[in-house]
């Protein structure tokens, strides 16, 4: 909806310079004239050219609110989608493998979610919409010049052919800069946050020469990248201004000659030198809309170059596993415990204190190979997986279960036959007091 208002208004914008020939014969035409070597004196239409300025005056007032609406729609738009971009960016670093963090610096993701987004937003607001009308305004400028007159309209494209040869030839060479450019403002970015978050242990190791050197390897790609990308990209707009002029003297030269040869009213030219102006200040804005959209669009592959790494493998599906209770077979028996499948390829540790309510001496007096066992999984640590089967027979017994029942039993405390049996040993047993050293 903002394109296509931005558009309408812009028809009113070609319009005008039509409008204001008219105008201008209308004048014209009351002016006096010489007949017979003698002054005739004419009147003028005040109420045709009246008629014909009020029509001009809502043209122009019909293009100034149609342009105000469309940047307060196209400002809207472009903030929710930098917004959007924020948020998928957000969902998405929840979603990364930790392998991904390892080869990429926390500051180059910054960049992304910070600077790659923002260039993004404005870039959108500031020359999607100017480029939309900058293509209406072109077009309609051709066609209303090829209406008015055809080899004034051919002189003026030839003029500006040379602007948009020159043009292309600077966004070529251009693109590949800008491109650079945000890459090394990541590196930047990334090395300097990393290096003041790990600031003691650079100097722990002595890694401050390393890290200056590095800093000044990306502050020079940066500053490579960043002059040659703005110097060559603002050769444009002089360029294009050299264009216009050059195109506004050859439209005035060859519609006087044509004018003093009657081929032409008067005001044909008062409407060209006007549609040539309009006809090359779409050229400036486009140079300046492609210098924005070649550093979005270096930006955007960035950002959906983030957006598009590999996920985690979705987990959602699985079966939960702790605190839920399995009906396994028993696989290994070991003096520790009992090797417990309760899923396909998935086994537990039953310790040999989990296996009954009461003490067990041996697991192999509880648990047999290949029977069943039902048991709850009550601890997950990577892939070692730690069940009960005490914690199911209490909650059968009505008995309340609590983490504390399934913890494996502390050491008991030495009595006091040990202390006895140690005290046999003499006076090894006592500290003995230490002398003082002598000098």
């Amino acid at each position: 909806i903002a394109l296509i208002l931005g558009a309408a208004g812009t028809v009113c914008q070609i319009v005008g310079p039509d409008k204001l020939k008219d105008m201008t014969n209308e004048i014209v035409k009351g002016l006096p004239a010489i007949v017979n070597g003698r002054p005739v004196m004419n009147s003028v239409d005040f109420g045709t050219v009246g008629h014909i300025a009020w029509t001009l005056v809502a043209l122009y007032v019909g293009y100034a609110v149609l342009g105000y609406v469309q940047s307060w729609m196209m400002a809207n738009v472009t903030q929710r989608t930098a917004q959007r971009l924020r948020e998928s960016i957000s969902v998405k670093i929840n979603k990364l493998p930790l392998k991904y963090f390892d080869k990429v610096s926390y500051g180059d993701v910054l960049s992304r979610i910070t600077n790659d987004v923002d260039a993004i937003g404005q870039t959108l607001g500031q020359s999607l919409g100017s480029l939309i009308t900058s293509v209406t305004l072109f077009v309609g400028a051709l066609v209303m010049m090829f209406y008015n007159n055809v080899i004034m309209t051919l002189c003026a494209i030839g003029a500006s052919l040379i602007g948009l040869i020159i043009m292309m030839a600077i966004m070529k060479s251009s693109q590949k800069y800008f491109a650079r450019q945000q890459m090394a403002l990541g590196d930047v970015n990334g090395h300097v946050e990393e290096m003041y978050a790990g600031h003691l242990i650079v100097k722990a190791y002595n890694g401050e020469a390393d890290s200056i050197r590095r800093f000044e390897k990306y502050n020079s790609d940066l500053y490579e990248s960043g002059w040659k990308s703005q110097f060559l990209s603002g050769l444009m707009m002089p360029l294009m201004n050299f264009v216009g002029n050059f195109g506004y003297v050859v439209v005035c030269v060859v519609g006087a000659a044509l004018a003093l040869d009657g081929q032409i009213e008067f005001g044909v030219i008062v409407a060209f030198m006007m549609y040539i102006r309009l006809f090359t200040q779409p050229l400036s804005q486009f140079a300046q809309a492609f210098q924005n959209l070649q550093r979005c669009a270096a930006a955007a592959e960035r950002v959906f170059g983030f957006l598009e790494e590999p996920e985690m493998e979705d987990e959602s599906g699985k079966q939960a596993l702790l605190g839920k209770n399995y009906m396994g077979k028993v696989r290994k028996v070991l003096e520790i415990g009992a090797i417990v499948e309760i899923m396909p390829n998935v086994e537990a540790l039953v310790h040999i204190s989990q296996l009954d309510t009461s003490r067990v001496a041996q697991a192999s007096d509880v648990a047999h190979l290949g029977e069943d066992m039902l048991v709850k999984v009550i601890e997950i640590n990577g892939d070692r997986i730690r069940a009960s089967r005490k914690a199911v027979l209490l909650e059968e017994q009505g008995i309340e279960w609590k983490p504390e029942d399934t913890a494996r039993p502390a050491r008991a405390p030495r009595g006091e036959g040990d202390r006895d049996h140690r005290g046999d040993r003499g006076d090894r047993g006592v500290r003995r007091e230490r002398r003082p050293r002598r000098d």
